[in-house]
């Protein structure tokens, strides 16, 4: 019976063996990525895409760390999907193109990314960065997705973490992103891994981003990886790439 109770034992831990096995391998690599270094200087201009449904208490901290470190010739669209709050008016008040979405058209942030990015085929832009309404870039964060792309990537993922909670279980959610958001990027980027695109702080080229649909009704950035890897195999240039500037959350 003791033989059996080990065996049982063995067989419900190899599961939990398995991910910690997977985790440290991953955390043990990260230690090791290096950001990367594009062998020449050419200033791309994005197109920085914020999908936006009645965010008017978040979105004015988020567009007022945009403007601190865009250049002359990044330009921001503003997607107010479906609001009732005054959303669209707070981007229009920092110089931002903003496109309504009404009541009775599709719902959902993929629906509204799409919308963005067809809006955006008659403005000039190079290449698209995605951010959440709630996001909070940091200094620097368009030059560092800039210096990625310009190494060799076809997309690029920019850290994602949380600011400090206040109680337990905001700091185990802290703890979570970056395990999510920084240690797992690093670490299948330098075990020459795919590294999932976020949605929020995610930057490709122009004629990847409308070669390709943002179609999820959830998860949309994941199928926009998968569709990515399937249509450049698992060659570098489309694996995605982490960017070591963060994409700052709100508090939890």
């Amino acid at each position: 019976m003791t033989t059996v109770a080990v065996i049982a034992a063995l067989l419900l831990g190899l599961p939990g063996l398995a991910v910690a096995v997977h985790l440290g391998l991953l955390a043990l690599a990260s230690a090791f990525y290096r950001v990367p270094r594009p062998p020449s200087r050419k200033e791309i201009r994005f197109l920085v895409l914020v999908p936006a449904h009645d965010e008017e208490p978040v979105i004015g901290r988020c567009l007022e760390a945009i403007d601190s470190d865009r250049r002359p010739d990044d330009q921001v669209l503003v997607v107010a999907d479906r609001c009732t709050d005054a959303t669209a008016e707070i981007a229009r008040s920092f110089g931002s193109h903003v496109l309504e979405r009404g009541p009775g058209e599709e719902p959902g942030r993929a629906a509204a990314r799409q919308a963005g990015l067809e809006r955006a085929r008659s403005l000039e832009w190079d290449a698209v960065v995605m951010l959440d309404a709630d996001s909070v870039i940091e200094p620097g964060f368009f030059t560092a997705c800039e210096q990625a792309l310009l190494s060799g990537a076809g997309a690029v993922q920019g850290r994602s973490e949380s600011e400090p909670g206040r109680t337990l279980p905001t700091e185990a959610s802290v703890a979570a992103r970056t395990l999510q958001g920084i240690t797992i990027p690093r670490g299948r980027d330098r075990l020459g891994m795919c590294v999932r695109l976020h949605g929020t702080g995610m930057a490709t080229w122009r004629e990847i981003a409308l070669a390709h649909r943002f179609r999820a009704p959830a998860s949309e950035d994941l199928f926009f990886t998968l569709d990515l890897l399937l249509a450049g195999g698992l060659h570098e240039p489309l694996r995605g790439q982490p960017v070591e500037r963060a994409v700052e959350r709100r508090r939890l």
